[in-house]
């Protein structure tokens, strides 16, 4: 998944702004992948805020994944499309 946007970090690293690159992991169950701790740092998310944020995603990917797994099984759709 890196090299897919090494492009866009070359074009933003020519017009002057410092990136990196890296991938952010959570599983269609809700796994959380420890490499995400090494991003959050760099990003400079405080602890406190970091843990609400793991919590709101592992939580947020568990849902869809349910949802997805529902209407599969059900065949009635779980959400809204936008219009």
């Amino acid at each position: 998944m890196i090299e897919k946007y090494k492009d866009v970090e070359t074009h933003f690293k020519k017009a002057g702004y410092k990136t990196f690159n890296d991938a952010f992991i959570i599983g269609s169950l809700g796994a959380y992948d420890p490499a995400n701790e090494a991003c959050i740092r760099r990003l400079g998310i405080p602890h406190k805020y970091a843990v609400l944020m793991k919590r709101l995603m592992v939580s947020d990917v568990i849902k869809w994944s349910r949802d997805l797994y529902v209407e599969h099984v059900t065949g009635i759709r779980q959400y809204r499309a936008d219009p």
